[in-house]
């Protein structure tokens, strides 16, 4: 019995002195639930997010539908409302006529399919006794308007933070643990170039994530870059240049590796969640979108989004390349003043 109440002591500590297990058993389920529960959970339903096309012709069952709480109504023009389609802050596109509702919307996108149905059983209702609409689905097949093409960018995104902080941190911890730093350190080489070197060497492996997620999101999709790939991949290049400074600084001091999985898990399970990954950040309160306009993958994916979807150039999104190189060149100042080689 001693023999077992000294081996239970012993998963306890364990346990205790294991920083990565104390962040997925405890830390990750709280920042699960807050993330998720502010997302999913608010007091109310979050409203469908409808677009009326300004054609529309004004009548009963219109009026009705703007007056209904399960939607927000934003009016607008063909164009414009194709936008606020690939931007993900509507669901679907309303046009009516005096016997007619025309949905434009894509039908792999669930909420958009709910949203069909709930605008349609709305119509119907506010009709009442007059003649139903005749519904006439368009579904979204043209590229930069699916929610696919939405998907792609903010996944490349979360691809080129997950491989700079879990890959290029791993490795320095790594060298560390194993004083190979501090071997670096006697030689010749100039601690900047070492910093420097894993820089480009992550821009070598984000060479090959650009082309896995353009070639398969084309050979598969027909996903297509709607403007130029020039500055696409520029702007992946900034964004990997910012996460592998992040990475830099938070391996600067740690030599253990589960240590330093559970920093990076802690900075990039919030970003995920509100960064507008997978489903756009309109989903969220207003206060916590406002928080996440501040996170760097937040403008890594706007910014890749805006130029893919939108077809923007380099002056469109210039104020976010501001941000993400002012990011990089504050995390590898910070990181060339904590970096510890032993």
């Amino acid at each position: 019995m001693y023999s077992l109440f000294v081996m239970i002591k012993c998963r306890w500590l364990e346990f205790r002195r294991e920083p990565s297990a104390f962040y997925y058993v405890i830390l990750f389920p709280i920042i699960s639930i807050v993330g998720l529960g502010f997302i999913f959970n608010s007091p109310q339903r979050k409203p469908f997010s409808i677009g009326v096309d300004s054609s529309s012709q004004f009548n009963s069952s219109l009026y009705e539908l703007r007056g209904n709480d399960q939607f927000k109504v934003i009016d607008g023009s063909q164009d414009s409302l194709e936008t606020e389609l690939k931007r993900g802050h509507i669901q679907l596109i309303l046009r009516l006529t005096d016997k007619e509702a025309h949905f434009v919307y894509d039908p792999q996108n669930n909420d958009a399919y709910m949203a069909r149905l709930a605008v349609s059983a709305n119509l119907e209702k506010a009709a009442g006794q007059n003649p139903k609409f005749l519904p006439v689905d368009t579904q979204v097949s043209a590229a930069g308007l699916r929610y696919v093409d939405f998907l792609i960018p903010g996944l490349l995104a979360f691809s080129i933070v997950s491989t700079s902080l879990f890959g290029t941190g791993q490795l320095i911890v790594a060298n560390r643990r194993d004083n190979l730093l501090k071997r670096y350190f006697v030689t010749p080489m100039k601690p900047l170039s070492y910093m420097v070197s894993h820089i480009v060497g992550r821009l070598l492996i984000l060479a090959m994530e650009i082309s896995v997620v353009l070639i398969s999101g084309w050979l598969i999709f027909g996903f297509k870059v709607q403007g130029s790939l020039f500055t696409f991949i520029f702007f992946s290049v900034l964004g990997a240049a910012a996460f592998t400074s992040l990475a830099l600084v938070a391996a600067s001091r740690t030599s253990n590796s589960s240590a330093y999985a559970g920093i990076v898990n802690a900075i990039v399970m919030p970003m995920a969640l509100m960064g507008g990954v997978w489903f756009s950040r309109s989903n969220f309160p207003e206060w916590l979108v406002h928080i996440s306009d501040y996170f760097p993958l937040t403008m890594l994916v706007d910014s890749l989004r805006l130029i893919a979807l939108e077809g923007a150039s380099f002056g469109d999104a210039w104020s976010m390349a501001g941000k993400l190189l002012s990011m990089t060149v504050i995390f590898a100042a910070g990181a060339s003043r904590l970096f510890k080689w032993y």
